[in-house]
């Protein structure tokens, strides 16, 4: 008799969705956006590096002044859009460890 899913330890996980993994990197403080392909290797990648210790919260100034071309992206977008795009740019900035 095969062993079924719940008797083999070693069975496959199923593949997050993209918005699982958006969730994970919100979480840890890094980009959502990008293909789910991009998302899974950013993952990896931040699961391989050693821990740091948590970021202090910067603010604006902060991310303007940042060397980081995602976050300079965003700052423009941010200072070329309207209310609906500031809203979005702040939310991610935040999820980055910005105070905004």
């Amino acid at each position: 008799m095969p062993l079924s899913n719940a008797d083999n330890p070693v069975a496959e996980q199923p593949e997050p969705t993209k918005a699982e993994l958006q969730d994970e990197l919100r979480e840890a403080g890094l980009p959502v956006s990008g293909s789910k392909d991009e998302l899974m290797e950013r993952l990896a990648d931040a699961e391989s590096e050693p821990k740091k210790a948590p970021k202090e919260k910067t603010g604006l100034a902060d991310a303007a002044a940042s060397a980081d071309p995602y976050v300079q992206k965003l700052m423009w977008d941010r200072g070329t859009g309207g209310d609906d795009i500031v809203a979005k740019v702040d939310a991610e900035l935040a999820a980055l460890g910005f105070d905004v």
